[in-house]
C-alpha cells in the first residue's frame, strides 16, 4: 500500500468525524486544516458532478473546511500529519 492509499483510507476511516490535517502548500507554507470527509450538505451540484470533480487526479482529495465553510482540495503527497481528537492518526518521518 502506497502513501496515498494509506491517507485515503485512514480519512476514510474517520466517518465524518472532525479532523486535522497538516500538508505542505505549492510555496511550500506549512498549512493545518479543521477538516470533514463526506460532508455532502454544500454541493452545488450532485457528487461526481461539477468543476470540482478530482477523481482523476489520484493525488488530490477534496475534504470540507469547517472553518472556511467550504471545500478544498488537499494534495495527498505534502501531508505530514493526521490528528483525529487528541491522537495522531498518522506523522510522516514517524
Amino acid at each position: 500500500m502506497n502513501k496515498r492509499e494509506m491517507l485515503r483510507s485512514l480519512i476514510k476511516a474517520t466517518q465524518g468525524s472532525f479532523f486535522s490535517i497538516t500538508f505542505l502548500k505549492k510555496n511550500l507554507e506549512q498549512r493545518t486544516l479543521t477538516v470533514r470527509d463526506g460532508v455532502e450538505s454544500k454541493l452545488a451540484l450532485p457528487k461526481g458532478q461539477g468543476s470540482n470533480n478530482q477523481e482523476h487526479c489520484s493525488n488530490l482529495i477534496t475534504l470540507f473546511d469547517v472553518q472556511a465553510g467550504h471545500y478544498k482540495s488537499v494534495n495527498l503527497d505534502t501531508v505530514t500529519s493526521i490528528k483525529c481528537g487528541d491522537k495522531v492518526v498518522w506523522n510522516e518521518g514517524v
